[in-house]
């Protein structure tokens, strides 16, 4: 008898770092330790669902960033803690390592060869990654990579060319540049002029932009733009450009938004320093630069900042304090505002670590502290919460499952327990989804067993067995989700009260019915109470 086996699921978390999400074309791609994975968004008859995962077979090492290439939608950029620059090639529904850069070139990576030599892997840097970006140029076949990387007592910048006409790229080092007082911490590329712009945010607060000629020598920091007061942790340039004028859109630890107006013009100017910062593109022609905005409405440090494809009248960014907030410049008004603020209310996440638009600009996604992703999408003047696949942040120490195989529970480093099962919807797809969260925990988990229906014992690093009981809100959760149907009737005593919370410096849970809330003080406040 043949058995036939295929994956109808795949849960995780994104890593816990800025960019280390993207979105274009028709995938979501992040990163989770050494591994990417490719999610497709939502459709009419489908819950967003990983379609794909692969890892770099030579580097155990966990990855640090991954950045769509800027037209083109078939390759992303990754960066590891090691000092792999790895181009990934997206083939249908899978995503390949194609070229490992390195310090003296590129090595073209087989994916049909498994025996690729381990020689051409030594040549890969030997410090971390921190950020990367990518820029193809079909109409001058240019492919152009840049990564940050961060040295013992030094940073420095390193930009690859490669000619894309073929079907192998040969990429080659064309400039590196060295910073010994300060460390890079985001980067961005666009095409300008006869070349590209190459923007650095610093920890020194600075903000330095480099030209890159597509026919001549690299000139480093031929701008310096000082305004922030704290590190700068994004920066993004503006994906619609005319002929005289793009913007570059930075976020910061000191919690503020900046956009910067970049515009050239051939007219003489007198007086150079009314017009703000400027740089030379060649003798008759200056690039001015001024900071148009400040946007200030986040509580805490932000660290993800895009703008709308399509669109640069329109940006998001995120911040730690759980917001995400679209900005939109009023034309009547002449100045930025909020058009929609989006984000968690309560609950023990550190905020968000990452945000984008889709590619339509129709939808917004955001990666937080505790590896899940946060959809929204517009619906006319409303903004909709979109479901989304989700999963541990860390280490899997331990799964079971149920002993009618209706659900599953697994437990982690990243010190929770989670349940997974089947969501079951008339007149679309059943899929696989995070039900519930049955233990968030001040230990990371070690294992878990589900003794009996409705029962889990589970142990963490602290040596201490715990036994839950599945209150009533979770089974009828269960029953209406899953079509599972309703054990309260026949199995009352494994059923602990009507729901369960913990308190806010606790490490177990609360059994509560309805009957007795005034007991244990019950209020729904931000950040106190949590229904299990």
């Amino acid at each position: 008898m043949k058995v036939s086996i295929k994956g109808v699921n795949i849960s995780v978390g994104c890593d816990r770092n800025s960019d280390t999400a993207d979105w274009d074309n028709e995938f979501i791609a992040f990163s989770s330790k050494r591994n990417i994975f490719l999610l497709r968004p939502e459709t009419d008859d489908s819950a967003a669902q990983i379609e794909s995962v692969n890892y770099f077979t030579y580097d155990q090492s966990c990855i640090n960033t991954v950045k769509y290439v800027k037209n083109g939608k078939n390759y992303l950029v990754s960066g590891s803690c090691s000092g792999s620059v790895v181009v990934w090639k997206i083939v249908g529904n899978n995503i390949f390592p194609k070229y490992l850069l390195h310090k003296n070139g590129c090595c073209v990576l087989d994916v049909d060869d498994a025996k690729t030599p381990k020689l051409l892997i030594d040549e890969k840097m030997s410090f971390s990654v921190l950020r990367v970006a990518g820029l193809c140029l079909p109409d001058r076949n240019l492919f152009f990579v840049i990564a940050c990387f961060d040295e013992a007592k030094s940073s420095n910048l390193r930009i690859w060319k490669a000619g894309c006409s073929s079907e192998n790229f040969a990429f080659q080092v064309c400039a590196c540049t060295l910073f010994e007082t300060c460390s890079l911490y985001s980067c961005d590329l666009t095409p300008y002029n006869e070349g590209i712009l190459v923007a650095t945010g610093h920890t020194d607060w600075m903000i330095r932009i480099h030209f890159l000629p597509y026919d001549g020598e690299f000139q480093n920091t031929v701008l310096v733009l000082s305004s922030h007061k704290d590190w700068i942790e994004s920066l993004h340039f503006s994906t619609v450009q005319d002929s005289s004028t793009f913007y570059l859109a930075t976020g910061s630890l000191d919690k503020t938004v900046k956009v910067w107006k970049f515009y050239t013009t051939q007219q003489q100017i007198e007086n150079d320093a009314e017009e703000g910062l400027f740089f030379k593109i060649n003798e008759n022609e200056k690039c001015y630069v001024i900071n148009d905005a400040t946007l200030v409405n986040h509580e805490q440090a932000v660290y993800g900042v895009k703008w709308c494809p399509g669109d640069n009248k329109k940006l998001v960014s995120c911040s730690v304090d759980k917001s995400v907030i679209i900005w939109k410049y009023d034309m009547q008004l002449n100045c930025w505002c909020e058009e929609k603020v989006l984000g968690e209310v309560g609950g023990q996440a550190a905020g968000f670590y990452g945000v984008m638009f889709s590619p339509d600009g129709q939808s917004v996604m955001a990666h937080s502290f505790d590896g899940s992703l946060h959809c929204w999408k517009c619906d006319q003047e409303n903004w909709k919460s979109v479901i989304m696949p989700s999963g541990h942040a860390r280490k899997v120490r331990d799964v079971d499952w149920d002993s009618r195989g209706q659900y599953i529970v697994s437990c982690g480093n990243d010190k929770t327990t989670r349940l997974f099962g089947w969501w079951k919807r008339k007149g679309k797809k059943a899929t696989f989804h995070e039900l519930s969260r049955a233990q968030v925990h001040g230990y990371e988990m070690a294992c878990l067993s589900v003794t009996r229906r409705g029962e889990l014992v589970s142990g963490g690093e602290e040596k201490v067995l715990r036994v839950f009981n599945a209150p009533t809100s979770f089974v009828e959760l269960l029953s209406s989700v899953c079509e599972v149907e309703h054990f309260l009737e026949n199995e009352d005593r494994l059923v602990a009260g009507d729901r369960a919370i913990m308190p806010a410096l606790g490490l177990s849970n609360i059994s509560i019915s309805d009957d007795n809330d005034d007991k244990y003080n019950i209020k729904f406040k931000n950040g106190t109470v949590y229904f299990a």
